[in-house]
């Protein structure tokens, strides 16, 4: 495959097309690309990872730094031994992304903290636990959250939702404001101290929260940012339900969803055993 434009420069999604390109011709103990947004899906996918092994085979992980890249980079490489995986984030509610390639899986959940958590088996796990995910309050105050980020993808308003210089942390504010309505489980007091965060009055706010549930694509997995639930899963005072989470989406669990059956057709080797 050759993606060089003629230019004299081009552009990072074809120089990553093409490192990977080579590396496939060149390399044999790689068969297969996986090529995913950031570094969470990179671990969560890694064969070599301590917490989890995915993947069989020989594949490799690329981390391509964003959804607009990966999208980029398989549609230059989709007669390859290339695939993709990116999230949906909002573009369920207010925009849609050009038509994907066949060798481009997208979540069906806001992204893969959401996948993970919104499970069927994790949630089973929280009500034989007798906690209700429905009526967590983490659950319930990430949920604002999230319509807050799909009001601002929406309508473009740059409102900042990470901690600057980390590592995608959710903002000190926010997580300061849940800490202080925890015990009470005050999800009004919350929600009012989030909105006047963004400096967006209730009326508005809930007006735009009637349409986004209107949706015909709207769901609980799809409106809550699976990185804003875990953070706020972390701070409850009651950890108990929670520490082993992670460790209870097994292998076995993950070969029966929908990307891990895609994954299988499209060639990529899966191991079945944690």
């Amino acid at each position: 495959m050759n993606t060089w434009s003629g230019k004299q420069s081009i552009s990072e999604p074809e120089n990553i097309a093409n490192n990977i390109a080579f590396h496939l011709l060149s390399n044999e103990y790689t068969d297969y690309f996986l090529c995913v947004e950031g570094n969470t899906e990179s671990y969560f996918f890694n064969k070599n990872s301590k917490r989890s092994r995915r993947l069989g085979g020989k594949v490799r992980i690329k981390i391509c730094d964003g959804l607009e890249y990966v999208h980029e980079v398989c549609r230059l490489l989709e007669n390859e031994q290339c695939v993709g995986i990116i999230d949906w984030d909002y573009h369920w509610y207010h925009s849609h992304l050009s038509e994907l390639t066949s060798n481009i899986h997208q979540l069906d959940t806001n992204n893969l903290e959401s996948f993970v958590l919104f499970q069927e088996q994790i949630i089973q796990h929280f009500n034989e636990s007798g906690v209700s995910l429905e009526n967590q309050f983490a659950v319930q105050c990430s949920e604002q959250i999230g319509y807050l980020r799909c009001i601002n993808h929406e309508l473009k308003k740059k409102w900042r939702f990470k901690e600057p210089k980390t590592n995608g942390k959710l903002r000190s504010e926010l997580i300061n404001l849940f800490s202080r309505t925890l015990e009470d489980q005050n999800l009004e007091n919350f929600l009012l101290g989030a909105l006047k965060l963004y400096k967006m009055n209730p009326e508005e706010f809930n007006n735009h929260v009637s349409k986004i549930e209107q949706s015909k694509h709207y769901s609980k997995a799809r409106i809550v940012n699976g990185k804003d639930l875990f953070s706020f899963i972390k701070m409850c005072q009651n950890n108990s339900t929670y520490e082993s989470l992670e460790k209870r989406f097994t292998n076995e669990m993950f070969q029966t969803t929908s990307l891990a059956k895609w994954l299988n057709e499209q060639g990529i080797p899966l191991n079945s055993k944690d």
